[in-house]
């Protein structure tokens, strides 16, 4: 069963592959080699200049946005989160058409969050919970922005998470996390329907930070 309208296949390239002359301007900061860039670009593609020049200016401006949700747990923390790289498309695809609700399929949908950082060579996985989505905004990427972590992909939009039981909500927020994360993705699941506190398995989720916190600052 969909539980997004997002899931498609992600948007085609607006021009295609940077030219490897284009990837090296823009690491160095070298904006004025765009010109001769696009006329290669398109003199080898068959493709006129202007045109090419105008779709490396959209890609640009495409790259410098990102998608920022801001996201409830259910014992009441907030943060803000970028949005799963594979939800990324269809919701660019929604804003590049001019669409003013863009951003609905998202809202107070439920969502899959990293609730502590990731470590560096993964050998363990952050503990996750299943969040409210109370505001979604597109920003430009910056040094802010990096430093947040992102959604996992799973989702379910308000219209349909909230006509179905906490088993069929749950069942699909599981994925394949670690069981503790199931327990918590569950019992987030059963607060958002059913206004039900789990206060143990939210004690050993927080236990379960801790932990994870630790580890990272004995990474670095």
């Amino acid at each position: 069963m969909a539980r997004s309208t997002l899931s498609g296949s992600a948007t085609q390239p607006l021009v295609g592959r940077l030219t490897t002359t284009h990837l090296q301007n823009k690491q160095k900061g070298r904006s004025q080699h765009l010109l001769p860039t696009a006329f290669y670009y398109g003199s080898r593609r068959g493709r006129g200049p202007l045109c090419c020049i105008i779709n490396l200016i959209k890609e640009e401006i495409v790259m410098a946005t990102v998608f920022v949700a801001h996201v409830k747990l259910s014992w009441g923390q907030e943060a803000d989160y970028l949005i799963a790289n594979d939800v990324e498309p269809g919701l660019a695809s929604r804003r590049d058409r001019g669409d003013n609700d863009w951003n609905a399929v998202m809202l107070n949908a439920l969502i899959n969050v990293p609730v502590a950082p990731y470590l560096k060579d993964n050998r363990v996985t952050p503990p996750i919970a299943t969040g409210l989505v109370t505001s979604l905004t597109a920003v430009e990427a910056g040094p802010a922005t990096a430093k947040l972590l992102r959604t996992r992909s799973q989702f379910i939009m308000a219209e349909m998470w909230q006509k179905q039981d906490v088993s069929v909500d749950a069942t699909f927020l599981h994925h394949d996390h670690p069981q503790l994360s199931q327990y918590q993705i569950r019992a987030d699941v059963d607060y958002w329907l059913n206004h039900r506190r789990h206060p143990l398995i939210t004690l050993i989720t927080k236990w379960r930070i801790r932990l994870q916190l630790a580890r990272v600052k004995k990474e670095k």
